[in-house]
């Protein structure tokens, strides 16, 4: 079933809060914020009041821009087309941007785990605390480290990351062991740099945990309790390399991270100072700020809508190579100084960099960025085996570009290649390209790379759980969009050649006789809905499996991102929901 849409979407300038001194020009950009002695953002500093090092080297600043974020009493302006509250529908390569009229992403990482049953409410508090002084354009976050049983995208709808935490119930048991704690500690390290490595300019992450035992000596194998003996497991080792790749993850975010420490909220009381002290480490590693949180009004709170409400965006003169440390220094004696990578201004004309081949750039952690791509991941049941099957979509930003080699590859939160895929020659000429490996469920850092004729190299990242989403009694597949021309095929993003978008999903343990409904809407940023239609079902990869697909028109709608949900109902009642970005890009 493809319904029509019909629709007017009204485009308003955005309102814009920055500032300009000099001139643009080509190099590294570096997210810089400074806070007086008194606890306010600077927003008058000039270039030649800040001296910037990269590895040793004096740089000189060619551009420096002030980005502010709206009042917490301002109006929201209306979104415009490029300003994208969703989530990203793929991963890219290209140079992050700041959020579009500087409005801020507070992104909240609730180690949801740790919190004691009953010790809930001054999350909830904080949050609020944290949202009532943030402007109505910010956007608002939830992780858990659970996994996906805590995720709301971030929004500019704020409620709908407090009806989560409203329905948030603690994880932390007063008979939680060291070893336990560990593998807890572990889940939020993995999470935490994964954040942190997906991380746009204009985002602030918030840890808000009762503690986490890591360190990065916790290098020897921690058993865990069964009934009738302690075994030792791989599974919770806490390595130093897991505190390096956080570190590098840091060091390459333009994200800044406040640490909210809540010590009441950890149930097992005996644990509370390893458990402290490993949270004060991962401080120490991203070079973050460590707060405590107690009833969750505490006056401190104020300091990240504060302190986040301004920053500068400073263009350094080209330098070759990579960053790998900055320092930043300012002349005026009563003001903190601090500076992120923010990605890479545009490159000037002619300007080349030979990459290796894909082989060789699957081995490094380098963002080779000659070559722009996009990619996103999809899990399905792989028929058979324990092992999941995860679809990679990938393509060229450039749709005139030719690939000329380009490989997938899936790694575990070791950091260990698990699985690969390399393209054939005639593949490379179908976009966007499809591979299809199979990994079992867990968390994986998704890497692509690909060069082209020219020796020109492109990588990406995308990080992904292996895992079906539960809808009891069903489960579901991820969303994969796409046209229909001669049957589906799958789309990473849209323009306006394309008729109409289509929404595919798989449900999986659906009874015999059970009766299998779904509902497909397209949905704008602010949640109107602009489109609803009953879905179609049919059958799929197995006696338990059905697939559902529904699709829209979307010739009228305006450049931007949508949401396209599906609503899944088994026997008349709501099971579950499957959400995919949309993105249309002219």
């Amino acid at each position: 079933m493809i319904a029509t849409l019909a629709v007017t979407v009204t485009t308003l300038s955005a309102q814009g809060g920055s500032q300009r001194s000099g001139g643009a020009a080509a190099g590294t950009r570096l997210i810089v914020r400074a806070i007086s002695n008194a606890g306010q953002p600077v927003t008058d500093l000039k270039a030649s009041e800040i001296s910037i090092r990269t590895d040793g080297k004096p740089r000189e600043i060619v551009n420096l821009e002030l980005v502010s974020a709206a009042s917490a009493g301002a109006a929201a302006p209306a979104a415009t087309a490029a300003a994208s509250v969703l989530p990203p529908p793929f991963a890219t390569n290209s140079a992050s941007a700041p959020a579009a009229g500087g409005g801020r992403e507070f992104l909240i990482l609730l180690d949801d785990d740790g919190v004691g049953a009953g010790r809930e409410e001054p999350v909830r508090v904080a949050v609020a605390q944290l949202m009532s002084q943030a402007a109505p354009t910010d956007r608002f976050g939830l992780i858990g480290t659970r996994g996906r049983n805590l995720e709301v995208p971030s929004t500019t709808q704020h409620e709908g990351v407090k009806g989560a935490l409203a329905k948030f119930v603690g994880g932390g048991s007063a008979s939680e062991t060291s070893a336990d704690m560990v593998c807890r500690a572990k889940r939020g390290l993995q999470t935490l740099t994964a954040a942190l490595r997906t991380s746009t300019i204009g985002r602030t992450i918030v840890l808000i945990s009762p503690g986490l035992p890591a360190s990065p000596s916790n290098s020897q194998p921690v058993g865990r309790a069964s009934a009738d003996n302690i075994q030792p497991t791989e599974l919770c080792q806490i390595r130093s390399t897991d505190f390096d790749e956080l570190s590098t993850a840091a060091a390459g975010s333009p994200a800044n991270v406040f640490v909210l420490h809540y010590p009441e909220g950890l149930a097992s009381a005996a644990n509370l100072s390893a458990a402290q002290q490993g949270l004060e480490n991962i401080t120490g590693s991203i070079s973050g700020e460590f707060l405590r949180l107690g009833g969750g009004t505490e006056a401190s709170l104020g300091r990240i809508a504060r302190e986040t409400s301004s920053y500068y965006i400073a263009t350094l003169d080209d330098a070759p190579g990579a960053v790998r440390r900055v320092d930043a220094r300012v002349s005026r004696a009563d003001v903190r100084l601090s500076a992120r990578p923010g990605g890479a201004a545009a490159a000037p004309a002619g300007a080349t960099a030979k990459a290796g081949s894909p082989r060789d750039m699957m081995r490094v952690a380098t963002m080779f960025r000659d070559v722009p791509i996009r990619a996103a991941g999809f899990v399905s049941r792989q028929p058979g085996t324990n092992e999941l099957k995860v679809v990679t979509l990938f393509e060229p930003e450039d749709p005139s570009a030719k690939l000329t080699a380009a490989m997938v590859g899936l790694f575990d939160e070791k950091g260990t290649l698990k699985a690969q895929w390399t393209a054939q020659a005639a593949e490379l000429g179908r976009l966007p390209l499809v591979a299809a490996l199979t990994a079992v469920p867990g968390k994986y850092r998704m890497r692509v790379a690909a060069s082209d004729a020219s020796g020109n190299g492109g990588t990406t990242d995308y990080d992904l759980t292996v895992q079906l989403s539960e809808a009891a009694p069903v489960k579901l597949s991820d969303m994969l969009l796409g046209v229909g021309q001669g049957g589906f095929s799958p789309k990473l993003a849209f323009t306006s050649a394309d008729a109409a978008v289509i929404g595919f999903i798989e449900v999986y343990g659906v009874g015999k006789d059970a009766k299998l409904e779904t509902t497909f809407e397209i949905i704008k940023p602010s949640g109107e809905v602009l489109g609803s239609g009953q879905g179609t079902v049919g059958a799929g990869p197995g006696e338990d499996a059905r697939i559902a697909y529904g699709g829209f028109g979307i010739a009228t709608l305006e450049p931007g991102d949508y949401t396209m949900r599906a609503t899944i109902n088994v026997d008349g009642k709501q099971t579950g929901i499957a959400t995919r970005t949309l993105r249309k890009l002219k």
